[in-house]
């Protein structure tokens, strides 16, 4: 299940700050982000915080605390897009097909693949 985008960032920015210079293989990346997509947080830390993660052979490496303005930064998704989203999709997770119904509920995260 997908854990709120904040929190996936804040652990994996964690533990690239207290590993300067540190190769952290993928494996581990995963584990802390604890989601399948780790990738898509690795991109959003570079994209809105500037940080220099570079990508080597076994890992990831954040070569410097230095921080540069990307300009990058997303806006979050208005309600009006995202009920059109939802609608548009039943209310089905694109990724895994779940959906909430029959008593059952589901977070759903609308996210830029649109």
């Amino acid at each position: 299940m997908w854990r709120m985008s904040y929190e996936c960032k804040k652990e994996t920015n964690k533990v690239f700050e207290e590993n300067v210079g540190v190769i952290i293989d993928r494996k581990t990346l995963s584990k802390i982000a604890g989601v399948v997509d780790w990738t898509r947080v690795i991109r959003t830390i570079r994209a809105d915080d500037g940080y220099d993660i570079e990508s080597v052979s076994n890992g990831y490496r954040l070569n410097s605390l230095k921080t540069t303005e990307t300009g990058k930064k997303r806006e979050a998704i208005n309600k009006k897009l995202r009920y059109a989203v939802l609608t548009r999709d039943e209310s089905t997770c694109q990724r895994c097909g779940r959906r909430s119904g029959n008593g059952r509920k589901i977070s759903m995260l609308i996210t830029r693949y649109l």
